[in-house]
C-alpha cells in the first residue's frame, strides 16, 4: 500500500502507493507502523484490546480471531469505555503502577462479530 518512515519515534512520514486510496492507508498506519513507533517510544506493545472499566484497564490478548475486540464489543454493550483495540500500549514506568495508553479508540469486527 505504500511506505511508512519513523523518524525520531514521534512522526510518521507516508508515501502512498500510485493510485491507493487513503482509507486503505489507516489498517498498517494503526496497526504495525503505529506499534513500532509505540515500541521505539520504550511501551510494551501487545497485540490486544483494551477498555476502562471500574477506574482501571482491562486487556483481552489473544491470537488473531480469538475473540479479543469480540470480547471489547460485548464490554462496551456492558457500559465500559474502549481504550484502544488491536494495538495495546503499557506504560512500565512505574513498574508498581503499569498505565495502559489509551490509542485508537475504533473496533474492528468482522461483519459476523459484529452481528453478534
Amino acid at each position: 500500500v505504500g511506505a511508512f518512515l519513523i523518524t525520531d519515534s514521534n512522526r510518521i512520514d507516508i508515501e502512498p502507493a500510485p493510485g491507493v486510496d487513503d482509507a486503505l492507508l489507516a489498517f498498517p498506519l494503526l496497526g504495525p507502523v503505529m506499534a513500532l513507533l509505540l515500541h521505539r517510544r520504550g511501551l510494551l506493545v501487545l497485540h490486544a484490546s483494551a477498555i476502562a472499566a471500574a477506574g482501571t484497564s482491562a486487556i483481552f490478548m489473544g491470537d488473531k480471531g480469538a475473540g479479543k475486540s469480540t470480547t471489547a464489543s460485548a464490554m462496551i454493550r456492558a457500559g465500559h469505555r474502549l481504550l484502544t483495540d488491536d494495538v495495546v500500549a503499557l506504560d512500565l514506568a512505574n513498574p508498581s503502577e503499569p498505565m495502559t495508553v489509551p490509542g485508537f479508540p475504533q473496533i474492528k469486527l468482522a461483519a459476523d462479530a459484529a452481528a453478534a
